[in-house]
């Protein structure tokens, strides 16, 4: 009976070698339930790296996934301090702005005040010194005052001369400082007449009293009774 036919290349060898060369037999494949052979062991060790290679790939993409989990925590902590600060400083800035205005204002409030007051001050002293010049302008009253000596008369006595041709009508004012009390009245004193006073109505003329003879458009005269 004819053994397997050889494949063509490998009869071409076979018949290129000398005669009485051994011709190696084929290994006889390996009977069930024997122990494996050396041929194994290589793809066990494969399948073993390619296991280690695959933990080490999960261990390095653990690493890489916790370094990057801590790195957004850390960049999102930075920002919210930033954050933070940015918030505190413009905080202090409208404080600061705040009070720069306050001050500002109060400052502006006092110098208005200054300025209100100075105007008042200068306007009232314009009108003080206007009055005065008003008060110089005007004639004296055409009328010769004089108070009885005390040693003359045991009444007080005020005289009045008028000095013109025309009848003089005056408002005259008593005031008796010891008291407080005032009286006034009208009188006239005929064109280059006399008219004495010791009596206004129902006041007599005391020490001390003070009289004040006053007509418009002439500057008033003053006497205090001895």
């Amino acid at each position: 009976m004819a053994g397997p036919k050889l494949p063509p290349d490998i009869a071409r060898k076979l018949a290129a070698l000398p005669k009485g060369t051994p011709v190696p037999a084929a290994a006889a494949p390996p009977a069930a339930g024997s122990p494996p052979t050396t041929a194994t062991a290589p793809r066990a060790a494969g399948s073993l790296l390619r296991t280690l290679l695959a933990l080490g790939w999960v261990v390095a993409a653990l690493a890489i996934a916790g370094a990057w989990a801590q790195q957004r925590w850390l960049s999102r902590s930075h920002v919210e301090a930033i954050e933070r600060q940015r918030s505190d400083y413009e905080q202090k800035l409208k404080a600061q702005s705040d009070a720069a205005e306050l001050k500002l204002a109060a400052a502006i409030a006092s110098r208005d005040a200054a300025h209100a007051s100075a105007l008042q001050s200068a306007q009232a002293g314009q009108q003080v010194l206007r009055a005065e010049l008003d008060f110089a302008k005007l004639p004296d009253l055409p009328l010769k005052i004089a108070v009885a000596p005390p040693a003359l008369s045991a009444v007080r006595t005020v005289s009045l001369q008028n000095e013109t041709a025309d009848e003089v009508a005056l408002r005259v004012s008593v005031q008796r400082p010891a008291t407080g009390a005032t009286q006034s009245m009208d009188l006239t004193v005929k064109a280059h007449g006399f008219r004495d006073l010791a009596m206004l109505g129902t006041w007599e003329l005391a020490r001390g009293d003070r009289v004040e003879f006053s007509k418009p458009g002439y500057k008033p005269r003053r006497v205090e009774i001895p």
